[in-house]
């Protein structure tokens, strides 16, 4: 999950939304990104969830269903 946000950041880069959201290579790339980290985290265990910490794995599990399923 860590690689794939690096991974994220990178390709967004300093670019506003719209140049980004304009690049289908880069857009898909994102939702790759997006899908991956999602299906990390559902796997994760209850208690390597409370490991981490607050984080809103609920959400990022959701983000990961919206970008597969086109909701």
């Amino acid at each position: 999950m860590l690689q794939r946000s690096r991974d994220a950041r990178t390709i967004v880069g300093e670019e506003a939304l719209d140049v980004i959201a304009a690049d289908m290579v880069r857009t898909r790339a994102l939702v790759n990104c997006f899908t991956q980290i999602g299906e990390a985290a559902a796997r994760l265990t209850p208690s390597g969830r409370n490991f981490v910490g607050a984080v809103p794995w609920r959400q990022i599990i959701g983000m990961r269903n919206i970008v597969v399923h086109v909701y």
